[in-house]
């Protein structure tokens, strides 16, 4: 039951008011058919589109099995229209894509009945209308009369209990439109429905009950029992006789009606004013061919209006996005070939932009397969109020050494020394060639090394006391100077002995550097910058020992000693009793006290005995004045030292003389590096390989660009949107009528939503996966630009994964955007105005 109360509608134009509907009162029953009539513009199809919940009302009300509409959300009249109104229109407006059984099937889905229920239903529907042989055909394969069954069984198949019809017999035929109407007659018998209709003969000739509207009001509202237009036979010497209700006024269309039957048939009428009927009635309407199966048909009337929201299923979505794609895909091409442009822009610009110094050092070692990295700490020096930071080898810190470990446990840190120790084999060897040349300096390096590391590529056993692990750089001078014989067989050099400043290391295996990679440059005498720079660091030149066989090893050491601004080459050692009886004096205990050699004190040009004190500069670092606690006789036996510190001073001259460095032994997880490179920089520490200079002098100049890089990217997300935009645009005002459709059928903002969403969801992903692999080969061929350039073997430009990750919320981002604005304003049209374009 639908009572319609005080009814008013208005539009406003531009310069005035139209009242489409004024004060309107109706009692629609649950069966039945309804004509409503009237000139163009007298608010008929205003009034059905109200009743349909396609249009809002302004005043009055309208109630629904007992149910207020005043206060209906477009969520509530869009869930009404799904689940109680079949819409049929003059234009069928069908979705010519899909086939009649999917067009048919659609109000189903959207209420999310069962795929299988779906079948049936589908099945029964189209018997009803004689169009089950047509079930796989599209609407454009199909004839006008067919369409607009294919239209009412769409209304049809989900049981509604109302069936609006606009002029749906207008653009048939008289015959197709006349079976169009016993279609609409016979289902009215079990569901309320309501026409608009011109054709006042259709109107009076099936209609139980005929409304009559002229500018916005009703008119004329003539029931069934005045429209049983009767025929008797028998009656007098008359042949028929047509019998109307006694004092009814007749409208102008009524009578009309009436002239034209008269005029237009032979037979003779009587207009009987009486009201009682013979007993052979007969109607005036000739029997036809039925086009409706005698199977019943049956509706259920819901007492109380129950309204639940439309569904739209993604599959169907998807079937609707893959006709878009398949209608247009020359656009399609082209605007993929643009989005991945400018999203292939977008990705290298937030490459630049986000350049991570840690990440390519990490990614470069991993590249160049480096473990162990030298570690360098920023050292501020200060001279005549002139201050300066470098980067400096000493980079041990007991407390920081700690922390590194703490932090990150998977991450080894070992320390070397960089002394200068000769190999007393190699001490007064001839050598012309520049390869070996860095060999005759001896030893510039010593790890300590006590744990295998399996970052260490060597050969042989862990040095244990008196042993040490050597290069194979020096295992190759120790041949090349038959100190060693030639052998390919590393175990014939196994505990084999090399002299270090007179200490004697049995060699516990080889370590492998790659020098072999530098061996074609022996001819040219050229060698690589790379090569240089780990001569200079100790790559090549270094040995590994335990700390117990570097004590012992450094507890004498040569070194250059200015003793009052004169220079002597001299001994040094720290405190050992060992030579108490050696001694006038005592040895020294302090930081500030020494024990000296008489021979050394005869070489300088001043007279000194105990207690005086003396200024020593040691390799060049700051003089320091010492007193002279003890004296040792060396006249009658040489000693193995000159000079003798206390054990405390000893170790710190020994930490800032050999530059005592820490070393980091990377793991295999990138990603881990590089936050320990990260963190390493929060604490000014960093790196020291021959690749160093190169990634950092990237990362200043990146840097300076960074925000030319993010303005670059800015101007390509407004080139991509303004594409995205424009696609979905277009995609969208293509699908205006399906639009208007599925909102007529009850569908949401957010089902129809769904179709747009997927479709750009789906083009940002592909573009996105697109512009992303295209980034990756982009970027390496950059970065190996830059490696040819530079001849390098380093990551200096890479692909962040964060960056791919942006790229597809960028995609993502640009495509909601894009789609929101044109789907809400389509969506909030007027459905009929949305599917007519």
């Amino acid at each position: 039951m639908i009572i319609i109360k005080n009814l008013s509608k208005v539009y406003q134009t531009k310069y005035d008011k139209i009242h489409a509907l004024r004060n309107i009162n109706l009692e629609l029953g649950n069966q039945g058919l309804v004509m409503i009539t009237g000139k163009s513009g007298s608010g008929k199809s205003t009034l059905l589109n109200i009743l349909g919940g396609l249009e809002v009302y302004d005043d009055g009300d309208i109630i629904i099995n007992g149910k207020s509409t005043k206060n209906f959300t477009k969520n509530d009249w869009d869930a009404f229209r799904n689940q109680y109104v079949g819409y049929v229109y003059q234009e069928f407006y069908l979705i010519d894509d899909i086939t009649i059984k999917e067009n048919v099937s659609l109000a189903l889905k959207l209420q999310n009945q069962p795929e299988k229920d779906i079948e049936v239903r589908v099945q029964d529907t189209l018997k009803l209308v004689s169009l089950e042989d047509y079930i796989n055909h599209k609407p454009t394969e199909i004839s006008g009369g067919q369409a607009q069954r294919v239209a009412i069984a769409r209304a049809l198949i989900k049981n509604p209990e109302l069936i609006l019809a606009d002029e749906p017999t207008g653009n048939l035929d008289s015959e197709t439109g006349r079976l169009i109407l016993e279609l609409l007659k016979e289902l009215s018998k079990t569901r309320l429905v309501i026409m608009v209709t011109h054709d006042l003969e259709f109107a009076y000739q099936y209609g139980d009950r005929v409304i009559e509207l002229k500018d916005g009001e009703i008119i004329h509202d003539t029931h069934d029992d005045d429209l049983k237009t009767n025929i008797y036979e028998g009656i007098d010497d008359y042949d028929k006789v047509i019998r109307l209700p006694k004092g009814k006024k007749l409208s102008s269309y009524l009578v009309n009606y009436l002239n034209r039957i008269i005029t237009e048939n032979e037979d003779k009428y009587i207009l009987q004013l009486s009201a009682t009927p013979p007993t052979n009635l007969i109607t005036v309407i000739p029997e036809i061919e039925k086009t409706v199966s005698s199977q019943e048909i049956t509706v259920t009337v819901n007492e109380e209006l129950q309204l639940n929201k439309s569904h739209l299923p993604f599959k169907y979505a998807l079937k609707m996005v893959y006709n878009s794609f398949f209608k247009k895909k020359g656009k399609l091409i082209l605007m993929f070939m643009s989005i991945i442009f400018a999203l292939l822009f977008i990705g290298i610009a937030l490459n630049f932009g986000m350049y991570d110094v840690n990440k390519a050092s990490a990614l470069t070692f991993e590249k160049a397969n480096f473990k162990i990295i030298p570690l360098d700490r920023e050292t501020t020096k200060c001279e005549n109020q002139v201050c300066w930071t470098y980067y400096s080898p000493m980079s041990y810190d007991k407390d920081m050494l700690q922390y590194f470990i703490q932090e990150f446990p998977d991450i080894k840190i070992i320390h070397s020394y960089y002394p200068i120790l000769e190999i007393d084999e190699l001490t007064n060897i001839e050598n012309d060639s520049y390869y070996f040349m860095h060999i005759e300096h001896g030893i510039s390096k010593i790890t300590i090394l006590e744990e295998d590391i399996s970052a260490l590529n060597y050969y042989g056993n862990l040095p244990e006391n008196n042993q040490v692990l050597i290069t194979d750089y020096i295992l190759e001078a120790l041949v090349e100077f038959a100190i060693f014989p030639k052998s390919s067989n590393y175990d014939d050099y196994i505990g084999r002995v090399i002299t270090l400043e007179g200490t004697p290391l049995t060699i516990s295996g080889i370590v492998f550097t790659g020098i072999e990679k530098f061996h074609p440059y022996k001819e040219t005498e050229y060698y690589p910058g790379e090569f240089n720079y780990n001569m200079s660091y100790g790559l090549f030149t270094q040995v590994y020992m335990n700390q117990t066989t570097f004590d012992a090893l450094m507890k004498t050491e040569s070194s250059h000693l200015y003793i009052n601004d004169k220079y002597i080459y001299a001994k040094i050692t720290n405190y050992d009793n060992t030579y108490q009886s050696w001694v006038t004096g005592r040895l020294p205990g302090k930081a500030n006290e020494i024990a000296i050699a008489l021979s050394t004190l005869n070489d300088l040009s001043e007279t000194y005995e105990l207690d005086d004190e003396i200024t020593i500069a040691i390799g060049g670092y700051e003089e320091r004045t010492f007193t002279i606690v003890g004296i040792f006789d060396d006249s009658t036996e040489l000693l193995p030292f000159t000079v003798m510190f206390s054990q405390e001073y000893y170790e710190k001259l020994i930490n800032e003389t050999h530059y005592k460095q820490m070393q980091a032994v990377l793991t295999d997880n990138p990603n881990e590096n590089t936050n320990f490179f990260r963190m390493l920089a929060e604490h000014k520490y960093r790196h020291n390989t021959f690749y160093t200079t190169e990634i950092y002098s990237i990362e200043k100049i990146l840097g300076q660009l960074q925000i030319l890089f993010y303005i670059i990217g800015g101007l390509f997300f407004i080139f991509g949107s303004v594409l995205i935009f424009t696609f979905i645009l277009f995609s969208i005002s293509d699908k205006q009528k399906e639009i208007g459709i599925l909102r007529a059928l009850g569908a949401r903002l957010s089902d129809v939503s769904k179709i747009f969403i997927t479709e750009g969801v789906i083009i940002a992903s592909v573009a996105s996966i697109l512009a992303n692999i295209f980034i990756v080969i982009l970027m390496r061929i950059i970065n190996n630009g830059f490696v040819k350039e530079l001849k390098l073997n380093v990551v200096i430009i890479y692909n962040n994964f964060l960056t791919n990750f942006i790229i597809t919320l960028i995609a993502i981002v640009m495509v909601v955007i894009s789609t929101y604005i044109p789907i809400r304003h389509i969506a909030n049209m007027k459905p009929v105005k949305a599917i007519k374009g």
